[in-house]
């Protein structure tokens, strides 16, 4: 039996390939998730050590440097890489569209 009578999945058929528009999309949410979980924890009162600056929450300091680069990190991936993906992908959409192809 070949591949003819697969349909997959709803989210396959969604994403589509590696690099299809869906996909990317899929890759900037991922991307965007460390963050919001980060900031919904209340990592960012942490961001303080890049300056040198521990806050007084009783944390100790390795945790705190841990927490605070942490949230740095994955704010600077969610500002930069994610918006990126997804202008990507609105742009593939748009010329896939103009080209007459499924995006």
């Amino acid at each position: 039996m070949g591949r003819q009578g697969y349909k997959g999945c709803a989210i396959h058929r969604f994403v589509g390939g590696l690099l299809s528009p869906g996909a990317l999309l899929v890759y900037a949410a991922l991307l965007a998730l460390p963050f919001a979980v980060g900031h919904l924890l209340g990592w960012r009162e942490y961001a303080g050590v890049l300056s040198g600056t521990l806050s007084a929450t009783g944390l100790a300091a390795d945790v705190q440097m841990l927490l605070g680069l942490g949230y740095a990190a994955a704010f600077m991936v969610a500002t930069i890489l994610a918006p990126v993906l997804a202008l990507g992908a609105g742009l593939e959409f748009a010329l896939n569209c103009l080209r007459g192809r499924q995006g």
